[in-house]
């Protein structure tokens, strides 16, 4: 005998209060959610979709929802900040989750250093601000950039951003801006 499956309903319900960044967390099934978000002018009501085995981030306003990308920088395989003397190696990896968007963007790596603001083009490190690469998102596995001995760099603090923003004009459009640091500390 063969039993249909059974069909069932899975609800979740509660109340998250962000906190003072306007951020929180939730983690529910797998499914589609309508999420109430109260604003000082009034309850907005918004659609969004959680995935299994898989962290989604939305970007809420009162005039939309958007999924956010995540980008991810690490040096020497950490989220930082890290030391580094003129005897190590500096490694710097790069990845994407764009959360299956692909619109075009523009993709950044910049370098704020004891002598300046720089940003990473496939010609070199250039002080113009200049995105990386322009181009459709896609899903970028962790990426090696930078390998490289310390000792040609200058003692202090480097911090580092990788991200990406979904206006494709060449500029940094900073409210569709979305990114990740890591600061090192090069010593002596």
């Amino acid at each position: 005998m063969i039993l249909p499956l059974a069909r069932h309903s899975w609800t979740s319900s509660g109340e998250i209060i962000s906190d003072g960044n306007g951020e929180c967390n939730f983690e529910g099934f797998a499914g589609d959610y309508d999420i109430e978000v109260e604003f000082p002018d009034g309850v907005r009501t918004y659609s969004a979709h959680l995935y299994e085995q898989k962290s989604v981030s939305y970007r809420i306003s009162p005039s939309s929802i958007i999924v956010e990308t995540i980008s991810d920088i690490k040096a020497n395989g950490s989220d930082g900040p890290i030391t580094l003397d003129q005897l190590d190696t500096l490694t710097v990896t790069v990845a994407l989750d764009n959360n299956g968007i692909t619109d075009n963007a523009d993709w950044w790596l910049a370098a704020d250093t004891p002598f300046g603001l720089f940003f990473f083009t496939f010609d070199g490190w250039t002080d113009d601000w200049i995105p990386g690469y322009q181009g459709p998102l896609f899903y970028l596995d962790s990426f090696e950039v930078l390998n490289m001995p310390v000792s040609g760099l200058p003692a202090g603090t480097y911090t580092l951003y990788f991200g990406v923003d979904t206006v494709m004009d060449g500029d940094v459009t900073w409210d569709s801006l979305y990114y990740d640091t890591v600061e090192v500390t090069v010593i002596e």
